[in-house]
C-alpha cells in the first residue's frame, strides 16, 4: 500500500549524538549537500512512484523517496546490493542523507530489488527517473548559474553482465536456457527432447568431441539440435509461447542455412528443405568453445530458414515438412547482421563496431570556467547503431526541456544532412565536422550558388542563372528531390567544369540537387576551412573525460544487470548520479570560495 513520506523532517536524526568535531566532518561530507538539495527532489517527485504500489491493500510501503534516493547512491558509489544494506545499517551518512533515524535505517536487499522488477515491469523507457534526472539537471544548472549555450555530444559503448565466447557457445546457452526451463515447469515433456541432446544435458556423455571433426562439426550439431527441439515443440501451444522457445526460433531463424530443392506438386513447382536419410548424430558436445571472429560473411546464399510447423509451411506455400529440416551450413554473423541474436540472457543486446552491448549517448554543458558541468541529455540504442543522425533525437528533447544550446559540438560520426537542416531549424547550430564525398578541398558545392527565398537558384558560382527548376528521384532517396537545370553548353566549357556539383544530365542538361539539406551541408564544409572553426571545435574533445568519469567511477562500462530495460535503469540512475556529484561539488566549492 503507498503511503507518501511525511515532509516534516525529524528532529533527532543520525548524526546528533555524534562528537561535535565529527558533526562538523559530517557537514562537509556529500551526505550533508545530499540531504539539503537532493532529498526535497525526492520528495517533491516521489508522487509518480506511487503507481508502483497498491493504493488500499498490503503493508504500508517503505519511503519511496529514499528508496529512490538510495538507488541514486548505490550508482554513485557503483555498490552491490550487500554492500548498500551494510552501508544503510551502520555508515551514519548515509542515514544522514536520507533524513533517517538509527532505528529506522534497514531496507532488505529484497525489498529493494523487487522495487527495481517491479520498475522495469511497470516502466520499461524509465519515465520517471527521467523526469527525476531533468529536475536534477535543471536545479543543478540553476544554482551552479551555468550557462547551457554551449553543449557537447559523444556517445560509449555499454554491456550489460554477458559474455561472447562464439557462435558454439551461444548455441549451447539458448538450448541450455530453454532446456532449464522446461525442466522447471514442464518436467514431464522433456523425454520428447533428441536423445543425443537429452543426454549431454544430463551429463551421461563425457566424450570430448574435439577428436571427432573439430569445432566446426560440434556447431552443426548444435545447430541441429536447436531446429530439431523448434520442430518438435513447434505446436505444443503451451511452450511455444514461452520466451525460450522464441529464442531458440530466432537463434535458428538468424544463423542456419539449409539445403533447397525444387520439386514439382500437383503441377506445380515449389521448394522443400532436404534432410539426408541418416539416423540422428550421435556426436554431442561437452563443453563450450571459442569460435571464429565475426567477419563479412552474413548474408545466406541457400535459402530461408526452414518452417517449424505444417501451418507455416501451408502459409509460405511450401510443402509440408513431415521432419526437421538438415542444417547445410551456421552464418558466422547471421542474417540480421549485428541484430542477430548475440546472448539468450539479454535477447537486446547487439553487435557493433564497439563490441557487444549497448550505445549511451550524453551531452553536457561546456564552457563554464572553474565551474562543474552539468549533463542534460541521454540516449540508449542499439550497440548496432551507429552515430549517424543520432544528434536529431537529441536535439528534439533539448528543446522539449528548455534546454536548447546556441552551439552543439560533436564529432564527426554525428552529422548528416537531415541532422544538420534539424538543428538549424531549431536554432541551434550543430558544431561537427563535415565531410562531402570526394571533397579533397577543390569542389564547389552550393556554399557558391545563390538562392532566392524560394531556395531556388538565380545563379551559380560563375552567374549563369538556370533554365528551369523541377523534382528528380535520385537513387537511394526516399522521393523526388528538387534539382536546378543549367544548358549543357555553358556547363560543358565552364573553368569549373569537374569541380562543380553540376552533372551532366544524359547528355542533355547539366543538373545540380538544390535541396535545403545539401544545401545545409556545403555551408558547414565551407564553415569549417576556417582555421579560428578548429579553434574552437577543440573543446569538444572534454567530453571523454566525462565518459570516463561515468565509466571508472560508476560503473558505467560494464553493468551488473541484463536486458535494455534494466540497463536504462542503471544508465539513468548512474547519470543522475553523477549530476549529483558534481552538483554538491560545485556548491561545496562556491562555499570555500566565500569564506
Amino acid at each position: 500500500m503507498y503511503r507518501p513520506t511525511d515532509h516534516q523532517g525529524e528532529l533527532f536524526v543520525a548524526g546528533t549524538d555524534l562528537h561535535p568535531s565529527a558533526r562538523k566532518l559530517l557537514e562537509k561530507s556529500w551526505a550533508s549537500g545530499f540531504r539539503r538539495h537532493i532529498f526535497p527532489l525526492l520528495l517533491a517527485e516521489e508522487d509518480r512512484l506511487a503507481f508502483l504500489y497498491d493504493p488500499a491493500n498490503g503493508r504500508p510501503n517503505w519511503s519511496a523517496s529514499r528508496m529512490a534516493g538510495l538507488c541514486l547512491i548505490q550508482e554513485w558509489f557503483d555498490m552491490t546490493d550487500r554492500e548498500l544494506e551494510q552501508a544503510l545499517c551502520f555508515d551514519v551518512r548515509f542515514q544522514h542523507a536520507l533524513d533517517l533515524r538509527p532505528d529506522e535505517a534497514y531496507l532488505s536487499r529484497r525489498s529493494l530489488s523487487d522495487f527495481r522488477l517491479r520498475l522495469v515491469t511497470e516502466d520499461p523507457e524509465m519515465v520517471v527517473f527521467r523526469e527525476l534526472f531533468d529536475a536534477v539537471a535543471k536545479a543543478a544548472i540553476k544554482h551552479l548559474g551555468l550557462s547551457i549555450k554551449r553543449q557537447r555530444l559523444d556517445s560509449t559503448h555499454v554491456m550489460s553482465n554477458i559474455r561472447s565466447r562464439g557462435r558454439a557457445d551461444l548455441f549451447l546457452r539458448t538450448l541450455k536456457h530453454f532446456i532449464d526451463d522446461i525442466s522447471r515447469d514442464y518436467p514431464d515433456e522433456r523425454h520428447r527432447l533428441p536423445k543425443p541432446l537429452r543426454e549431454w544435458y544430463e551429463g551421461k556423455d563425457e566424450e570430448s568431441w574435439f577428436g571427432k571433426g573439430g569445432e566446426r562439426f560440434a556447431l552443426k550439431t548444435l545447430a541441429q539440435w536447436a531446429v530439431d527441439v523448434g520442430f518438435e515443440f513447434s505446436t505444443d501451444k503451451r511452450i511455444r509461447w514461452r520466451e525460450p522457445y522464441f529464442l531458440v526460433a530466432r537463434l535458428v531463424a538468424d544463423y542456419c542455412v539449409f539445403d533447397v530443392e525444387e520439386v514439382e506438386t500437383h503441377g506445380e513447382r515449389v521448394q522443400v528443405t532436404k534432410r539426408s536419410g541418416a539416423e540422428e548424430s550421435s556426436e554431442k558436445p561437452s563443453s563450450p568453445s571459442e569460435d571464429d571472429e565475426d567477419d563479412d560473411n552474413g548474408e545466406s546464399s541457400s535459402g530461408e530458414s526452414p518452417p517449424f510447423s505444417s501451418e507455416s509451411s501451408a502459409q509460405n506455400g511450401s510443402a509440408t515438412v513431415q521432419s526437421a529440416p538438415e542444417v547445410s551450413d551456421v552464418l558466422k554473423r547471421g542474417r540480421r547482421g549485428g541484430r542477430s541474436l548475440q546472448s539468450p540472457h539479454d535477447p537486446d543486446a547487439s553487435y557493433g563496431k564497439r563490441g557487444l552491448g549497448y550505445s549511451l549517448h550524453v551531452t553536457e554543458t561546456f564552457g563554464n570556467e572553474n565551474k562543474p558541468e552539468i549533463m542534460t541529455d541521454f540516449g540508449l540504442l542499439d550497440g548496432a547503431d551507429n552515430d549517424w543522425g543520432k544528434s536529431i533525437p537529441v536535439t528534439d528533447r533539448l528543446v522539449e526541456q528548455e534546454r536548447a544550446p546556441d552551439i552543439l559540438e560533436a564529432d564527426a560520426g554525428y552529422p548528416t544532412p537531415e541532422a544538420l537542416l534539424q538543428a538549424t531549424r531549431l536554432g541551434i547550430t550543430l558544431h561537427a565536422p563535415v565531410k562531402r564525398l570526394g571533397d579533397e578541398g577543390q569542389v564547389v558545392g552550393l556554399e557558391s550558388f545563390s538562392f532566392d527565398e524560394q531556395g531556388k537558384v538565380v545563379v551559380c558560382p560563375e552567374g549563369h542563372a538556370p533554365i528551369r527548376h523541377a523534382t528528380r528521384r535520385e537513387p537511394g532517396c526516399d522521393g523526388p528531390e528538387l534539382h536546378a537545370y543549367f544548358p549543357s553548353e555553358l556547363c560543358a566549357n565552364c573553368v569549373l567544369c569537374g569541380r562543380c556539383v553540376a552533372r551532366a544530365n544524359k547528355g542533355k542538361q547539366w543538373r545540380v540537387r538544390v535541396e535545403p539539406r545539401i544545401r545545409e551541408r556545403d555551408l558547414a564544409v565551407e564553415r569549417q576551412k576556417e582555421p579560428a572553426w578548429w579553434a574552437e571545435y577543440s573543446a569538444r574533445s572534454g567530453i571523454e573525460a566525462t565518459m570516463s568519469e561515468l565509466k571508472r567511477g560508476h560503473g558505467l562500462g560494464r553493468l551488473r544487470v541484463r536486458g535494455r530495460q534494466s540497463v536504462l535503469m542503471r544508465a539513468t540512475l548512474k547519470i543522475t548520479a553523477c549530476n549529483v556529484k558534481r552538483w554538491l561539488r560545485g556548491v561545496k566549492t562556491e562555499a570555500t570560495a566565500q569564506t
